[in-house]
């Protein structure tokens, strides 16, 4: 309805249209114009190293044998003990829930059963 199939000029950029515009006047802060950068380890962990007296003695499957024990490693192993800890206790609860669900379900059938006969 009267509108040509090319067009006569170009559309003007978007800086000539809106570079008056309130939202473009302020700069972008500074949590928008950078990206920050993920840990992919853990945050509390220290890097640090063993001697290789240390090393031996804790590759020793022996617990009666004396062992050098590192205050970080300590620290570290404790952290993992707790989440295998926490991970074990969810599954405990899942499986109870999946077990009581089918419980429930084996005995309103047999209940709805015997009341339909």
């Amino acid at each position: 309805m009267g509108m040509p199939t090319t067009p006569s000029d170009s559309a003007p950029s978007y800086e000539d249209l809106f570079h008056n515009h309130p939202v473009n006047q302020t700069p972008p802060s500074g949590s928008s114009s950078s990206y920050a950068a993920v840990a992919t380890a853990e945050p509390d962990v220290v890097e640090h190293s063993h001697s290789q007296t240390q090393l031996q003695d804790l590759s020793e499957p022996n617990a009666f044998k004396k062992h050098v024990h590192c205050e970080l490693c300590d620290e570290r192993d404790e952290r993992r003990a707790n989440r295998r800890k926490e991970l074990q206790c969810c599954a405990m609860v899942a499986a109870t829930f999946v077990a009581a669900f089918l419980i429930v379900f084996l005995i309103v059938e047999v209940v709805v059963t015997r009341h339909a006969h």
